[in-house]
């Protein structure tokens, strides 16, 4: 499962990587949540950076088993759930990063997080879904989905899932109408091994209410209470 990652760079920076418009509203981010209205690229907008809630609104959450089934589509039962295939076919986004968060556990009640990141710690884009629904008032915003599959060989030690990466290529054919349905499954694979590096990070990154450059800093392995441990 991907619960968590980061888009801290300028609005140039992504400007210049993705070639899109960026909004004003943009803010960089270090602890991206779900129900935290984030930044994607959809095969609607293919030009523009979109505003879109991870998973629900706030307002919307109901629970967190709800929440958890909305933030991430597993590869493999996308052909299984009518609304995943539909996205498929109509409605497929990225997702702008610089990397993403993973906890390892190393016990029945101990949870280390990690900072997963490119070996070239360039901006990259996982492959996502996007909705479209009406908040209480009769609004249309946008929500989105980050798609998972099996870890690749850099991840295992750490984790069985991640979320797909996608190479700049995919990335366009990923938003092209006009590739097919099997074109745009075959992207979903497992990014080579080799590509991705990781280390521990401070407990800190649970709390979404956190928000600053200081978590993504390398720190000694704790669990979730921030308790020192001898694993990493």
């Amino acid at each position: 499962m991907c619960e968590r990652y980061s888009l801290a760079a300028e609005s140039a920076e992504i400007k210049k990587r993705f070639e899109v418009e960026i909004p004003r509203t943009y803010q960089p981010t270090f602890n991206a949540a779900p129900t935290h209205q984030l930044f994607v690229i959809t095969n609607e907008s293919p030009e523009w950076l979109t505003p879109c809630y991870w998973g629900l609104m706030p307002v919307m959450q109901k629970s967190k088993s709800l929440s958890s089934k909305l933030i991430n589509a597993p590869v493999e039962s996308i052909l299984e759930k009518p609304t995943h295939k539909s996205a498929l076919q109509r409605k497929r986004c990225i997702i702008p990063a610089d990397g993403f968060y993973l906890w390892h556990s190393a016990g029945k009640k101990t949870k280390i997080p990690y900072r997963v990141v490119p070996h070239n710690d360039q901006l990259f884009a996982f492959a996502g879904f996007w909705e479209q629904m009406e908040d209480e008032a009769g609004e249309a915003i946008h929500t989105f989905t980050i798609i998972t599959c099996p870890a690749n060989a850099d991840l295992q030690p750490i984790s069985t899932r991640m979320p797909v990466i996608l190479n700049e290529e995919s990335e366009k054919n990923w938003l092209d109408n006009g590739s097919t349905d099997e074109e745009h499954l075959a992207m979903l694979k497992p990014l080579k091994a080799g590509r991705l590096k990781h280390f521990t990070i401070s407990p800190r990154i649970n709390n979404t209410d956190i928000d600053e450059a200081s978590l993504i800093r390398p720190t000694p392995a704790a669990d979730q209470h921030g308790n020192f441990t001898l694993f990493n």
